[in-house]
């Protein structure tokens, strides 16, 4: 089962989502790869991703105390924390 998109997905994607796989695929794969240009590869490593993220999310969600909070936000809140972590954690690297 994929939670992510397919390879007839792409072409319909927003701007952003293209941008967002292109910047993953070369972070995972290297500016060198082949693997960068090829929409399968690059669909696999989104829905391995979403695989692996869609748990922790979900139990997340599950934790939530205010139900009168609606669930996207929530989602909202905490991806925002897990990206200051990463920001925090990767901050003296320099590419």
């Amino acid at each position: 089962m994929n939670l992510g998109p397919t390879s007839s997905d792409i072409k319909q994607f927003e701007e952003w989502r293209g941008d967002l796989l292109t910047i993953l695929a070369v972070h995972e794969f290297g500016h060198d790869s082949p693997h960068v240009t090829d929409v399968r590869k690059v669909v696999d490593l989104a829905n391995r991703y979403a695989e692996v993220g869609a748990p922790l999310l979900f139990e997340r969600l599950s934790e939530q105390e205010d139900l009168a909070v609606p669930k996207l936000y929530l989602a909202a809140e905490i991806m925002s924390e897990v990206i200051a972590e990463n920001i925090d954690e990767y901050s003296d690297r320099t590419y």
